[in-house]
Parts: structure tokens; sequence; C-alpha cells
């Protein structure tokens, strides 16, 4: 861990334990921590997975947001949403057999989770979310949103405003939050012009022109990668390759190792014109 580091990021965690060490390092160094969500329904590929350690695995990271609520940020994705807004919301490798269970886990810690979290770092607004605010998706979704939309910012609040309040009470809340979060582009299999917070494909962010705002710096997961990163444009990055990643307080976005192996995270693919 450098000694500049301001956040630390966890992206998918589908059951894995890469977030346990960095995270007692960044507890030990009073540094807030950022999960992005998907927290069951692990890869096939990765081995034989056992349920219950996948339940453990979660019950540790809600009692480390416990123990540190203000320092712990845990965000949601799109298969934790999958269980949470059953069945309205697509499956992905879901768990049906502890469906119940799992959609239970999630309600009893309800105040301790929101769909994205957004800090300013050395002037620089960061958002962090699952997959990823796309402004062409706000642009379809005008008349959901209560405020006017303007940006990026503009939104995290009232979503997770929107989410609290549906998970307080389900039955009583008039606002289908679950219908834009459910949009899914032809990247994924869907049918949508572009994907939400929760689908958006990294890919998705370089075939629009209007995501790169001034001073906005998104941070995902979701889009599943080899190792390292990708940034487009220094202006959104996809993290999501099993391991943990830092923002410093420059606002410079890194992988975190031990002890000083830390490899800044440059520019892979440029945005390129229609």
């Amino acid at each position: 861990m450098i000694d500049n580091a301001n956040i630390l990021v966890l992206p998918d965690i589908h059951g894995r334990t890469f977030w346990i060490e960095p995270c007692k390092d960044a507890i030990e160094n009073n540094i807030d921590i950022v999960f992005l969500g998907d927290y069951f329904d692990p890869y096939g590929h990765e081995g034989r997975w056992v349920y219950e350690d996948m339940m453990n695995n979660f019950n540790s990271i809600v009692e480390l947001k416990k123990a540190h609520p203000d320092h712990v940020h845990l965000l949601l994705g799109n298969h934790d949403c999958s269980y949470i807004y059953a069945p309205s919301f697509c499956y992905c490798r879901h768990d049906h057999i502890h469906h119940n269970d799992i959609k239970k886990a999630f309600f009893d810690n309800h105040d301790l989770f929101e769909l994205m979290y957004r800090k300013e770092i050395n002037g620089k607004q960061f958002v962090f979310s699952h997959a990823g605010i796309l402004k062409s998706w706000l642009e379809n979704h005008k008349e959901f949103f209560d405020s006017n939309v303007e940006n990026v910012l503009d939104v995290v609040d009232e979503l997770n405003n929107d989410f609290k309040r549906f998970m307080e009470s389900p039955i009583e809340t008039n606002k289908m939050l679950w219908v834009p979060l459910s949009d899914i582009a032809f990247l994924r299999g869907g049918y949508d012009t572009c994907g939400s917070p929760l689908w958006a494909d990294i890919r998705e962010f370089a075939y629009y022109d209007d995501i790169y705002e001034k001073d906005i710096i998104q941070v995902v997961g979701h889009t599943q990668l080899n190792d390292g990163a990708i940034s487009f444009n220094d202006k959104i990055y996809c993290i999501d390759s099993r391991q943990a990643f830092i923002v410093d307080n420059t606002g410079v976005v890194m992988t975190y190792n031990e002890p000083d192996e830390n490899k800044i995270i440059k520019t892979e693919i440029k945005k390129e014109n229609k």
C-alpha cells in the first residue's frame, strides 16, 4: 500500500477472497474502501465452489462494513440485483437453489448497501459504480428522474435514495427503479440502446461521443478482464481483474501491490470518433 492512497477499490467479488489482505492494510492506514458489487454467482471455470463458503465470504464483507461504517462502501452489481429485484431483473449464473437465502441476506442488511458512491479527490469528481453511467442511458430515462439531469453527478444521490426507499418498503414504493436499471445493450445480449449502471459493457463507452465530462472520472467493474485494467482517456477505468486497486491523493488510479510495486494505469484505448 502506498503512503498517499486515498481509496482502495475492490472489483467484482463472485465469492473470491482477494479483498481480505488489501482491506486489512486499508483499515490499518485509515483509508476508505469501495466494493463494486457482485458478491455471489462465481465463474465455473475458476473451480468448484461451496455455497457456504460464498455466504461466509459475503458475511465477512458485511461485518467489515459494520465495523467501519464510515470507511467501507458496499455497492451493488447486476448479480446482486437479480436477487433483490427478482423476478423482474435479468438472471446471470443465478443460484436458484439458494435464491431465497441470498435475497434475505441483502434485505437483512439493506442499510449497508448503495448503488454508487462519489468522492472528490484533488479537485476531481470520482464516481464509483458497478458498470458505469452512460450519458446516453441518462438521456433515455430523463422522465424517470425527479431532478434535472445534466451530468453523471446529478443522479448519484437520487438513485441511492430511490434504492433505499425500495429496500425499506418494496411493496409501497411506486417508483420502479428496476426498470431503467435493467437496460442491457447488444454487447451483453440485450436489445436496449445502451446498458444501465449495472449492465453497461466497458466497450460501450468507446462507442459514444458524449461520455467524457470535465473533471468527472468513473471507476467500474463488471466487464471481466484477463489482468490489469483499461482506461478510456483517463475518464473511465474498468478494473474487473480479480485484484485490488488504489486511487491516490492526486487522483491517479493504480494497482494495489505489496510492498512497492504499484503500477499506474495508463490509457490503453483512445476514444474513436464515429
